[in-house]
């Protein structure tokens, strides 16, 4: 009975591991081709250059921080995308990236 189940258990083994390293790989795959698409260039722009709305957005989610320098790059989809260095009160100098409408920008 023993041997029995061990050979099932040694079957049932054998079987699901090429199907998760497949579906491991498939997934790295996908994960390294959205990196690739998404890789934005960005150009140095001045910190009056935001639009309003991603300066307002900084204004109230961030009111103690300070716009250190900003940067912009345009999406495959023609969308601007705003990196904006803030540093915030430790001192500590963190990148924020926002659509042109103000709001955090998914990669």
């Amino acid at each position: 009975m023993k041997k029995g189940i061990l050979v099932v258990g040694l079957v049932a083994t054998m079987i699901s591991a090429p199907v998760f390293s497949i579906q491991a790989s498939s997934s790295m795959n996908a994960a390294k081709e959205i990196i690739q698409q998404e890789e934005l260039s960005y150009t140095k722009i001045s910190t009056e250059e935001l639009p309003q709305e991603v300066s307002d957005a900084i204004a109230e989610d961030y009111p103690d921080y300070s716009v250190v320098s900003a940067s912009k790059a345009t999406t495959a989809e023609g969308e601007s995308v705003y990196k904006v260095a803030i540093k915030n009160t430790d001192n500590k100098v963190e990148n924020y990236f926002f659509n042109s409408d103000g709001t955090p920008y998914n990669e």
